[in-house]
């Protein structure tokens, strides 16, 4: 039998740069955002999570897409 996947929730985590560590490494910091449609295209989500970072005080080093599915027999 087949498996289908039906996308359940959505949610997205901007990745910050929060400084450097005492050894000289970046230190990330994620932002989570749920409550997502998961119809939302890629590029939308992309779009708006620039735009969220614009208000943040740290620099975005991502964005992160974060899908959950549930897997059922067809």
């Amino acid at each position: 039998m087949a498996v289908i996947s039906d996308r359940i929730d959505t949610r997205v985590a901007l990745v910050l740069n929060v400084g450097l560590d005492e050894k000289g490494n970046m230190k990330l910091s994620k932002k989570t955002y749920s409550r997502i449609k998961p119809a939302v295209t890629d590029e939308a989500i992309f779009n708006v999570a620039n735009a969220i970072a614009s208000l943040q005080d740290f620099e975005l080093h991502g964005v992160e897409r974060l899908d959950t599915n549930a897997l059922d027999l067809e």
